[in-house]
């Protein structure tokens, strides 16, 4: 339940950043500055609970765990690994491209990127 939790922030912050071209982090604050998603936070917190929801520094922390990539960076410049995870789990450039709000040119053209 706490890591399902805590999936579902994750979920919900990274849906924000597309929507809104955020970084993870900046989405993270509108997470937690909305109200509906309380008790998700509390339940998210677990036994760490002190009296208040966990701040985006917290649920930042998280997703650096969960992720290989770290929260300050946009969706859409995400690192290759991510891509290449994400075309092998079955996904085509045509979904990655949509859901990271970019155009399939961009991705072929960060897959084929050297690396600096």
């Amino acid at each position: 339940m706490l890591q399902e939790s805590r999936d579902q922030l994750i979920k919900i912050a990274e849906k924000t950043a597309l929507k809104h071209n955020l970084t993870i982090y900046d989405a993270l604050e509108r997470v937690v500055n909305d109200r509906a998603n309380f008790e998700l936070l509390l339940a998210a917190m677990g036994n760490h609970y002190k009296g208040h929801p966990p701040t985006r520094q917290t649920l930042r922390n998280w997703i650096v765990k969960r992720k290989d990539h770290p929260a300050y960076i946009t969706p859409s410049k995400r690192p290759k690994t991510y891509l290449k995870q994400q075309l092998e789990t079955g996904k085509t450039v045509t979904q990655l491209a949509e859901e990271l709000g970019v155009t399939r040119q961009t991705i072929y053209n960060r897959l084929n990127r050297k690396e600096r």
